[in-house]
């Protein structure tokens, strides 16, 4: 079992966690192991104009962007490079859901 344990400013994993918890249970202290933090990337108006995308859907409650579709893949269609390739390619648009990440954006505009 991994564990994570934050000491002060350090974050120790691993086997080094167990070993830590180990050491701090000899000396009765209370040890809480906290889970990692959920990084969250919230839907940007730039991301309209930078990566040419389109909101598809929107949560109504607090109209907040819950899909956004590539406008290309939506009137172009994906191009593919068929040669260099080892699997079929995806015929289907490229469509984005909450943790909007700009680096799988930008990935996805450079295939």
């Amino acid at each position: 079992m991994c564990k994570t344990m934050h000491l002060g400013l350090i974050a120790v994993t691993g086997r080094l966690a167990d070993l830590a918890t180990d050491l701090l249970a000899d000396l009765r202290v209370t040890v809480v192991i906290m889970p990692p933090k959920k990084k969250s990337s919230p839907w940007q108006l730039a991301y309209k104009q930078k990566f040419g995308l389109c909101v598809m859907n929107r949560d109504v409650k607090t109209s907040a962007v819950i899909e956004a579709v590539c406008s290309f893949c939506k009137y172009f269609g994906r191009q593919v490079d068929m040669a260099n390739r080892k699997h079929v390619a995806r015929i289907a648009n490229q469509i984005y859901k909450p943790d909007f990440r700009a680096d799988v954006m930008t990935k996805h505009m450079e295939s």
